[in-house]
């Protein structure tokens, strides 16, 4: 909210996403190389959505949109989250293994 109640028309994240525990499994050169605090969220890997989403609301326009990466089964996860700070027009995307990768949103205030 320090940024400007309503500044912003676009916000987009690729948050850490990586649930703690799934560390053992990521390829070596991906455990190996990048910083810890750039994969991981917490348990669910979904720590940081919890941070961004009202953060997010909070600056975007009305009308803005929210664009974020998610993690394999988090797209009903980040949509509660989502809906919990009022936004109700999300639409997710897929990756080229037909995976749900994005989640679109577009901001409507009172």
């Amino acid at each position: 909210a320090e940024l400007g109640a309503g500044a912003f028309d676009l916000v987009i994240a690729n948050p850490p996403y990586i649930p703690d525990g799934d560390r053992p499994d990521l390829q070596p050169e991906v455990a190996d190389h990048e910083p810890p605090g750039a994969l991981f969220a917490g348990s669910a890997g979904l720590d940081d959505y919890a941070i961004i989403v009202p953060q997010a609301v909070a600056i975007l326009k009305t009308g803005g949109h929210l664009f974020l990466e998610i993690g394999i089964n988090q797209a009903a996860s980040v949509g509660t989250l989502l809906r919990e700070h009022g936004v109700t027009d999300t639409c997710e995307r897929q990756d080229i293994s037909g995976i749900p990768r994005c989640l679109f949103s577009r901001i409507e205030k009172q």
